[in-house]
């Protein structure tokens, strides 16, 4: 059993519990020693690899299915669905540009660029 902790900028610390298939986002800053998740949800597939794009909005996941799923942060709700070319995701960036790069288990890269409206 394992416990995947990132942290966002918008002082929440996201935790992903792999014996669950759970994500849970928490506050930093949160008074009054409540323990309750600020938001939660369930996962399809155990995860492998998490990152928080950088202006803190969304959490990008990629696992053992080969899918990388774009949650809010706030909600922890599905905001958008890549599926891959097969192998499990084992790791994941997001760049300046909000590309997705991700790094599959067969050692082949994936990469998926924002539609940009012309």
């Amino acid at each position: 059993s394992w416990v995947c902790l990132v942290e966002a900028i918008t002082a929440r610390v996201i935790v992903y519990c792999a014996d669950h298939l759970a994500l849970s986002s928490h506050g930093i800053n949160s008074g009054g020693g409540s323990r309750a998740p600020l938001a939660s949800a369930t996962t399809t597939e155990r995860l492998h690899a998490l990152v928080v794009t950088r202006d803190g909005r969304f959490l990008v996941t990629g696992g053992e299915k080969g899918a990388v799923v774009v949650r809010c942060t706030h909600d922890l709700a599905p905001w958008a669905r890549y599926d891959g070319p097969g192998a499990a995701i084992t790791a994941l960036r997001v760049t300046p540009e909000e590309c997705i790069v991700a790094g599959m288990a067969d050692g082949r890269l994936a990469v998926w660029a924002p539609i940009v409206a012309g």
